[in-house]
Order: C-alpha cells, then sequence, then structure tokens
C-alpha cells in the first residue's frame, strides 16, 4: 500500500473538548497540594477553638477518701472510713491578657493559612484553565489537520491520474506526495500533543477524571 495513503488511526483520547466541560472543578481538591493546604487550614481553626476554650470556666469533681481509727483492730470497720466529694472551678479569669493574646495569635495563622489555601485553589484553578485551553486548541489544530491531510491524499490521487493521461508530469505528483507527508507528520505530532495536554489537564484536576 502507498505510505501517502496510509490511514492515520483515530484513538479514543482525542476527546472533544466539550466533553471536558461538565467535569466538576471541586475535583481539584484531590491535588495534593489542594488538600495539604486544606488539612492545615482545618488544623489551624482547631487550634482557635482550642485557645478560645481556655475562656471559659472548667468544673472539676474532686473528692478525698480515707481510714481514721484509735486502734488497729477497728481500722477496717466501716465507721473508720472517712471521705468527701465535691466540685471545683477554675476559670482563668487573672489571665485574661495571656489568652487573648494566645487567641490572637492562632487567629492570626490561622488567617495565614486560609490565605494559603485559597493562593493554592487559585494556582490549582489557573492551572486547570490553562491546561483545558491547551486541549481545546490543540484538538481544533488537530482537527483541521486531518481534514488538511484527507484534501492532501485526494492531490495525490489527482496528480497520478493526470500524470498517468500525459496531462501533468512527474513533478507535480512528487511535490503533491511532499506536501501529503509534511502535513501527515504535522498530524502525528499535533495527536502526541494532544496525549501531552490531555495527560496535563487531568493532572491539574487532581486524576481520577471519568469523562461519559
Amino acid at each position: 500500500m502507498d505510505q501517502t495513503h496510509a490511514a492515520i488511526p483515530h484513538r479514543d483520547w482525542l476527546l472533544e473538548p466539550g466533553r471536558l466541560e461538565k467535569i466538576p472543578l471541586d475535583m481539584i481538591r484531590a491535588r495534593p497540594d489542594v488538600r495539604v493546604a486544606e488539612r492545615q487550614l482545618a488544623a489551624q481553626v482547631a487550634y482557635v477553638g482550642v485557645a478560645e476554650s481556655r475562656w471559659y470556666p472548667k468544673l472539676y469533681i474532686n473528692g478525698q477518701v480515707g481510714l481514721e481509727a484509735t486502734r488497729a483492730s477497728e481500722l477496717f470497720k466501716r465507721d473508720s472510713f472517712y471521705g468527701s466529694i465535691g466540685p471545683s472551678i477554675s476559670w482563668p479569669l487573672f489571665q485574661g491578657g495571656n489568652v487573648y493574646a494566645d487567641i490572637k495569635a492562632e487567629e492570626a495563622k490561622m488567617n495565614e493559612k486560609a490565605l494559603n489555601y485559597e493562593l493554592v485553589l487559585q494556582r490549582a484553578y489557573g492551572e486547570v484553565r490553562d491546561a483545558y485551553a491547551a486541549d481545546s486548541q490543540e484538538y481544533h489544530r488537530c482537527q483541521a489537520l486531518e481534514g488538511a491531510v484527507k484534501a492532501a491524499q485526494d492531490a495525490v490521487s489527482i496528480a497520478k491520474d493526470l500524470y498517468k493521461n500525459g496531462l501533468r508530469d512527474f513533478t507535480a505528483v512528487i511535490d503533491a506526495q511532499r506536501s501529503l507527508l509534511t502535513l501527515q507528520e504535522a498530524l502525528v505530532i499535533s495527536r502526541g500533543q494532544i496525549t501531552q495536554n490531555a495527560i496535563a489537564l487531568y493532572k491539574s484536576l487532581g486524576g481520577g477524571v471519568v469523562v461519559e
């Protein structure tokens, strides 16, 4: 078979970009960098809660049990046991300044973690946007190249027919074949670029993308 007429197989992963538009961007929460930033923020929010809890009074149950007897023989009799139990309250009223400072310090750290989480999300969304744009652009370029290859294949056939009928010289056939090979090479490169773009897009979404 003439290699200039060999069909370039179409791949399943050459997905139309429109099929990816329904993928929820919430998937980026599966990205390692987003997970780390989210966990750090959640942990710091918990630390703020711990610091704030020091404002509130704490109730304790205190008790005391013992033995008391005048003679050794009476030591373990019921009447020799004594005990007391009662509540006690701990409230850091006189440590308010320290507690307030600790809360503010933890809140400052929380705000820092929240800002970092926002920046990580923005970077992730930016990577998704850029990867999708690159994938969409290359996909449409690939579609155009496929049409150009088909047209070039027809041009080669026409040039050969004209040569056989003595209406054109063989130079026209060579030129047509050269154009076809150039377009086929560009198409192969484009499909390879689509593969790389698809990998970048799935990676930017955190992986695990399922397209129906």
